[in-house]
């Protein structure tokens, strides 16, 4: 997908209204991310794992940065380095601020960026990070992607394609919880291969033809096999935006916050879904086999 080549404050002040958090991210490229931020009352934002700059749109405070603090309005720029203790101490009604997340976690130094030891150094510690970070949620990300996809092997060709967007995203990564983050790559991945297979072969996308998913079931450890089949042809068998609520919130137990995150919709919505998904899972549970 391109990237936007201009973004108005009226469009981002819109995104950010309707964003669950005080914050919306309306860019992310390689290891920059713009956001727009927006706090309400008090500001309990912690350090960041890359330098960033504050670009304040409107309204006027106080800012502090370690033990430094100084007054901003409409306008005015601020950078914080990687890792440093800083807030917006006191804050008008109408302030709003783009944020720009740039640089390797941990911040850059000229040693990193100009010697090779120093990048040596820095791509190992991204590597490890991110293993310690992504690896850990590998089975959630393919469970997923086979419910969406109802095929095992096109589900290991949708996680490898998301790690490795994760990766390449890694150094924007904003310090929120990693697992709702990489299931929402897993999420766009499986949307853009099926947007793919449309356009090469004129087949429609998956929700619109449920398929019999005949792969191994993840509640089969704890129902007999027959049931466990029963069930997956059910999950299966719902509409996309019903069955991907229920796989996150049912199987892999996540936040209805979480939920609304990875499939970009409001929590209300991500509530609704889930009832009617469960209903139209009781419905045909009840029809016998």
């Amino acid at each position: 997908m391109a990237v936007p080549i201009k973004f108005t404050l009226n469009s981002a002040l819109n995104e950010l209204a309707a964003a669950p958090e005080d914050y919306t991210i309306l860019l992310s490229h390689g290891d920059m991310r713009l956001l727009m931020f927006g706090p309400e009352g008090s500001d309990t934002q912690t350090p960041h794992a890359q330098d960033e700059l504050y670009i304040v749109a409107s309204g006027s405070g106080s800012f502090r940065r370690a033990e430094e603090t100084v007054d901003f309005t409409a306008g005015d720029v601020l950078f914080v380095g990687a890792g440093v203790t800083h807030r917006f101490e006191t804050f008008s009604e109408d302030f709003r601020t783009w944020v720009v997340f740039f640089g390797p976690r941990g911040g850059t130094t000229r040693e990193e960026t100009t010697t090779l030891p120093g990048i040596i150094r820095r791509m190992d510690e991204r590597r490890r990070k991110f293993e310690a970070e992504a690896l850990p949620h590998l089975d959630a990300a393919y469970n997923l992607a086979r419910w969406l996809s109802r095929s095992p092997a096109d589900a290991e060709d949708i996680v490898q394609e998301a790690m490795l967007r994760a990766w390449r995203a890694y150094d924007g990564f904003r310090g929120v919880e990693t697992r709702p983050w990489l299931l929402a790559i897993v999420r766009n991945c499986w949307r853009n291969a099926a947007a793919d297979r449309l356009r090469r072969k004129h087949e429609p996308i998956p929700d619109e033809a449920p398929l019999r998913f005949e792969g191994p079931s993840p509640e089969q450890a704890a129902i007999t096999a027959s049931e466990g089949r029963r069930l997956d042809d059910a999950i299966a068998a719902l509409p996309e935006e019903f069955r991907e609520v229920l796989v996150l919130r049912e199987i892999e137990e996540l936040s209805y916050r979480d939920i609304a995150a990875i499939v970009s919709v409001p929590i209300g919505t991500v509530m609704s879904r889930l009832a009617r998904g469960r209903a139209l899972l009781k419905q045909k549970w009840q029809v016998p086999a």
